[in-house]
């Protein structure tokens, strides 16, 4: 009984979509909060308690194999709490509960400052409190074969808390932290700086740390490095040669021309130049940075005189006209005593040494001189003794700067555009674009060991297996594999290896070929133009209807004759062909590696870039051979019930859904905004494609290719319920009262084609996420901040960035983080296309966002964030950036730690411009 069973079939089908669809509603109803911390890896970093906030963090010191925990609280007004020396520990006691990989350098935790003392008339004695904020800090060690990031240390405070009226005792706080959230909240450790301008004589896997001399007896509170402009130079030229140090807040050096006081309470800071090689003072001027004057805290009436924050000394020397070519050896020591308001640390300090080289063609590099030994205390004070009369070789008067911040360094004007990716980024230099005075990404990942470097580059390549680009490619590269094994000479292993191989050269070879050509951004920038979306979307197509069975692909036989005897390479070309395509198609979401790597190339590395690609590349494209032998296996596979035919439609149908991916792309970026295929229309689409799917699944209709079948099996079966349900969700996202929040909607938002909110007000263009709007000129976004006093927000971003959407869609969007970046002056800086009308407006304005951000950031990859003051000189000297977050992260904490970092950090600037203004008065 056919009809029967038919009509029974139709019956069932149509009160399942009924039940279905009943669900809709309850589906729309708002859901539970999703657990973005199931199992407690990331811990408890950070939490109120009564009248206290806690935060603890994990950074990276001076040294290679040690890090630091700190934990921090501050406390409500009139509030305080005990030191650890209190009672025996009684009242404030620090509980280590695991520390993996670590072990303990010193015995107990060390406060940042000392208690203040306090008579205590019902028990009769001095009492110590801490109020305001207080911080301690203790000191581990890596365990031999340990990596860095792996570290975690988990543990409890256990406290009392009072105020005037009560206390609180057996409070706790309890933390989990990870040297990796440390980094993403914008604490990376100072190894992270480049020291691509090391000298020649150094090994090449010298530290960071050695460079600037952050050896553990003199790294509390500064950090320090010598710098000579330029590193080649010719006879008869004029250099220069600077000191930096970078104070922590809080913590002041003395100034070079401060007497030595008899009973030595203050030291002045030291810079002695003990080999020249022969270069003699160019002029008698020593350039330094500005002195604070400020009444002494006791009762003696004296001024003290000292520097804080970022400190620069320079002076000019001559090379001899007659010196010829060969090597200027230079060698000196530095000393200095870091006090803070209430205490003196004793002198320290360290030796330094480099070469110069003399050559007939002088370059612009710079050189940092290589820190030697440290300086005991006593080694320092008889530094301080023997050189304070001086200072940078003697016979100089010490010029003080208008701005203690930021100094200049000779260079010549003639050098190569990208050059300055390999520059320390705290040094500007003279007669270039302030735009193009930067760099990090190449230097972070110069700094690292090769052996984690390649092991961290192999991670990568299997992560971007997840990113919303690849996607596309996985129905292309069976489909196309398909085709290959219904030849009659078919070599599966030898085609899937060419594949693998053919991404892997593509990765490696176009990559750095193209970065050294045409600059790291343009292979990122042609898989974002109109033609080569067009062009994918076409064969998307094009494949999607012969897997449907619409037509068959045939040669014409004057080729299939030419290639009878030579079908091999025919089919070598054709794979090679999609390897390409999947590079391409690809860069767009795995810049985050290789955007990095292609910034090294571009400024001269070669081998590790090299390495790193291939290593990325070989891990990213492994899958793809086991894809590409499956066609071939599906071959072998008995054809029982035509099942190789249904799965030829449902990837023909897949393909047709992505081409409508590919399509938005070029639509947005002919328009600026989507005029034909916007996000509601691609949703639509994508769910009429899973409708059908579901109903070819359940039988209800076949197409040419299919063979009859009296019932469908139990895979089958879910397949179509699997469809019919992302159907049924689709509609959810897009008519449901309460949008879905799992990863899933996050996901499709961020591949949907989005249509921007946009405007025009005073200040110029505008987008709007939410109930906040964000500038899209920089220029009239910075003016407005420095009008309104208020530190800037930089979201560097993409019309076709999906990590850039899920961002947006997730973190960015929470009320907590929406109340945060109300504070900001907020600004959306797009590398890719700008979603303005007025074209040619847009190309200027993306212009300038691709150059701010790889030269000033260093960086190329999306999404990318920043906190940065209202102040002009930060494009001229990007230390002043307040705080940084790279990448897509779904924890909002990090983020929201990222944008507190960036606001407490500019409140201190402000309070420290507050207390500069009392004093001038």
């Amino acid at each position: 009984m056919p009809g029967t069973r038919s009509s029974t079939v139709r019956k069932s089908l149509l009160a399942l979509g009924l039940a279905v669809l009943a669900a809709v509603p309850l589906c729309a109803q708002p859901g539970r909060p999703g657990f973005s911390d199931p199992f407690g890896l990331r811990g408890q970093d950070r939490a109120r308690g009564f009248g206290a906030d806690w935060t603890a963090t994990l950074e990276r010191t001076g040294k290679a194999d040690e890090v630091l925990l700190r934990i921090s609280v501050k406390l409500a007004p009139e509030h305080y709490v005990y030191p650890t020396t209190y009672d025996k520990g009684a009242l404030m006691k620090f509980k280590i509960e695991k520390a993996t990989g670590l072990e303990p350098v010193e015995k107990d935790f060390v406060a940042d400052h000392e208690a203040e003392p306090y008579d205590d008339p019902d028990l009769n004695k001095i009492v110590e409190k801490y109020y305001d904020a207080v911080a301690w800090t203790r000191h581990f060690r890596l365990k031999p074969g340990v990596d860095a990031f792996s570290v975690l240390i988990a543990g409890e405070v256990v406290y009392q808390i009072c105020d005037a009226m009560n206390c609180r005792p057996d409070q706790k706080y309890a933390f989990h932290v990870k040297l990796a959230d440390s980094r993403a909240a914008g604490q990376d450790s100072v190894e992270e700086v480049p020291n691509s301008v090391a000298t020649e004589s150094e090994d090449s896997h010298t530290r960071f740390d050695q460079l600037i001399g952050k050896a553990e007896d003199h790294n509390v509170g500064s950090t320090w490095k010598v710098l000579v402009s330029p590193r080649h130079v010719k006879p008869g030229s004029v250099i220069t040669i600077s000191v930096q140090a970078d104070l922590q807040p809080g913590w002041h050096v003395y100034p070079l021309d401060l007497p030595l006081s008899e009973d030595g309470d203050s030291l002045p800071t030291v810079i002695g130049l003990t080999e020249l090689g022969g270069l003699i003072p160019a002029d008698t001027t020593i350039v330094g940075p500005r002195v604070i004057a400020k009444a002494a805290t006791d009762d003696s009436g004296k001024i003290d005189r000292f520097h804080e924050g970022r400190l620069v000394w320079a002076r000019k020397f001559k090379v001899p006209a007659d010196s010829g070519s060969g090597n200027i050896n230079l060698s000196g020591k530095i000393a200095w005593q870091m006090c803070t308001m209430r205490k003196c640390l004793l002198a320290t300090g360290f030796e330094f040494s480099g070469r110069l080289t003399t050559k007939e063609v002088a370059n612009s590099d710079l050189l940092v001189l290589t820190v030697g030994k440290t300086l005991s205390n006593a080694e320092a004070s008889e530094a301080i003794e023997e050189l304070h009369r001086s200072n940078f070789a003697g016979g100089a008067t010490l010029v003080q700067t208008e701005e203690s911040t930021t100094t200049t360094v000779e260079a010549a004007s003639t050098r190569k555009k990208n050059d300055d990716v390999r520059k320390s980024p705290s040094v500007v230099i003279e007669g270039e674009d302030p735009v193009a005075q930067a760099g990090a990404a190449g230097g972070k990942l110069n700094a690292m060991p090769l052996h984690v470097f390649l092991g961290l580059a192999v991670l990568a390549g299997f992560a971007a297996l997840a990113t919303p680009c690849v996607f596309p490619m996985i129905p292309i590269t069976v489909s196309f594999f398909q085709k290959q094994a219904e030849k009659e000479h078919h070599r599966p292993a030898a085609m899937a290896s060419v594949y693998c191989l053919g991404i892997i050269g593509a990765f490696t070879g176009l990559g750095m070929l193209m970065s050294i050509l045409f600059g790291a951004t343009s292979l990122p920038e042609f898989a974002n133009t109109v033609f080569f979306n067009l062009m994918l979307a076409g064969l998307l197509i094009f494949f999607g209807f012969n897997l449907l069975g619409m037509f068959e692909i045939r040669m014409p036989s004057w080729l299939l004759t030419y290639t009878a005897g030579q079908e091999s390479k025919g089919g070598f070309i054709g794979v090679l062909f999609m390897a390409l395509t999947f590079t391409l198609t690809s860069f767009t979401c795995t810049f985050a590696f290789a955007g990095g790597l292609l910034v090294m190339a571009e400024s001269g590395d070669r081998l590790r870039p090299i390495l790193g690609l291939l290593a990325f590349s070989t891990a990213f494209s492994l899958p793809f051979f086991f894809l590409a032998l499956f066609p071939s296996m599906l071959k072998k596979l008995p054809r029982s019930g035509g099942w190789m035919n249904v799965a030829k439609v449902l990837m023909g149908l897949v393909e047709l859904g992505a081409a409508v991916k590919f399509l938005g792309n070029a639509d947005q970026r002919w328009n600026g905004q989507p005029a034909i295929i916007d996000f509601h229309l691609t949703i639509a689409i994508w769910a009429v494609i899973s409708i059908g799917a579901a109903l070819y699944l359940f039988g209800v209709f076949r197409l040419p290719h299919d063979v009859p079948t009296e019932n469908i099996g139990v895979l089958r079966f879910v397949a179509a319920m699997s469809f019919l349900g992302y159907s049924l969700y689709l509609g959810v996202g897009m008519f449901g009262a309460q949008k879905p929040q799992g990863a899933i909607w996050k996901n499709v938002e961020a591949l949907a084609n989005s249509t921007f909110d946009v405007g025009t007000d005073p200040t110029g263009p505008y987008s709007k996420h939410g109930d906040l709007k964000y500038a899209l000129d920089f220029e009239r976004a910075l003016n407005l901040a420095i009008k309104e006093n208020k530190p800037l927000f930089l979201d560097f971003t993409g019309v076709n960035c999906a990590n850039c959407r899920k961002m947006e869609g997730g973190p960015m969007s929470q009320p907590e983080i929406e109340q945060r970046l109300g504070k900001f002056v907020r600004i959306q800086l797009f590398t890719d296309t700008l979603p303005l009308r007025d074209r040619a407006e847009a190309e200027r304005l993306t212009e300038f966002n691709k150059k701010l951000q790889k030269r000033w950031f260093g960086a190329i990859s999306l999404p990318y964030y920043a906190v940065i003051p209202p102040d002009r000189a930060v494009l001229t000297d990007p230390s002043k950036i307040l705080s940084q977050f790279e990448g897509y992260d779904p924890d909002q904490s990090l983020f929201a730690r990222f944008l507190d970092d960036g606001w407490s950090k500019w409140k201190e600037i402000q309070a420290q411009k507050g207390r500069q203004v009392v004093e001038r008065n």
